[in-house]
Formats: C-alpha cells, sequence, structure tokens
C-alpha cells in the first residue's frame, strides 16, 4: 500500500474511505455499496489503489476483503 491510496472500512457505524496517509476522513456512507463505489471512483481518478476492508474484528482491525489498482503501467 502506497501514501494516496484509498481504504474503504467500517469505523463507528458508517463506512468511510479514507487517503492513506491523510488523517482526515474523505467522506462517508451509510451503505458500505455506496462508500464501495465512491471509493473506486476517487481510486480511478487518483490513479491509485483501492482497499476495501471488512468488517471490523474486536481487535479493530477490517480485513482486506478486496483490493484494485488503478495505477497506470509505467513505461
Amino acid at each position: 500500500m502506497a501514501e494516496g491510496d484509498i481504504h474503504t472500512c467500517r469505523e463507528g457505524g458508517l463506512w468511510k474511505n479514507r487517503i492513506e496517509g491523510i488523517r482526515r476522513v474523505a467522506n462517508t456512507a451509510a451503505r458500505r455499496a455506496d462508500a464501495v463505489s465512491v471509493g473506486r471512483e476517487m481510486a480511478q481518478a487518483r490513479g491509485v489503489g483501492h482497499y476495501v476492508h471488512g468488517e471490523p474484528r474486536a481487535n479493530g482491525d477490517g480485513e482486506i476483503v478486496e483490493q484494485r489498482s488503478y495505477r497506470q503501467a509505467a513505461g
């Protein structure tokens, strides 16, 4: 994972999109599908990776359940 990648995760009862390297939440949604859709669009527009985390476990860490890269191939 690299700085600027988008992470979609559930926190505090909401689905949130965070940009890696930035503390502030980019946006929130009540439904997972809505947050994933917005996160995907953000990643495509920025040319970065998009990581979708599952429901948080007891330790508060949600496992990555889906990932896609929208980076341009070098060369």
